[in-house]
């Protein structure tokens, strides 16, 4: 039995609303794309890899990247408060909709990412600092892992 090929687009549509809705219009986010004129984060996603297993279920593995672009001008913290901010939406459990305007995208709920279950749960934050030498940007990373079980 094969899994449904709209959970992908799912998964990640899911994610863009969870994110967009915890960090509550505090910066702009997009998906795999950027806006180079002011602060910005871009939410990208690894996988799913999916496996099989007995009795028709299925395991999907994500990680979801928020990749920060912070305008620091005069402030040496503002990439730190935008890291904050963006690192709480990643520190839950995900509710996964049917997002989409096809017909089998009825917007109902048909799962949850968790977390993986492990002693390693985590959100990691990297900061690469400026994009470059004469740049106001900076860049910093906020990486979790999830797995979705059907």
């Amino acid at each position: 039995m094969a899994f449904d090929p709209s959970i992908p687009r799912w998964i990640k549509a899911s994610a863009f609303e969870h994110v967009k809705t915890l960090t509550n219009g505090a910066y702009p986010i997009y998906l795999n794309s950027y806006n180079g004129d002011s602060s910005w984060a871009e939410l990208r996603m690894d996988g799913p890899m999916v496996e099989n297993y007995e009795f028709a279920s299925f395991r999907f593995d994500v990680t979801l990247n928020i990749l920060a672009t912070c305008f620091s001008g005069d402030d040496e913290y503002a990439i730190d408060r935008m890291v904050g901010i963006l690192g709480t939406s990643l520190d839950n459990d995900i509710c996964l909709f049917k997002y989409g305007n096809g017909l089998e995208d009825d917007q109902s709920m048909f799962g949850t990412l968790q977390m993986y279950p492990s002693k390693d749960r985590k959100v990691d934050i990297v900061h690469f600092g400026l994009i470059t030498p004469d740049s106001k940007f900076k860049r910093a990373s906020i990486e979790a892992s999830y797995t979705l079980w059907l």
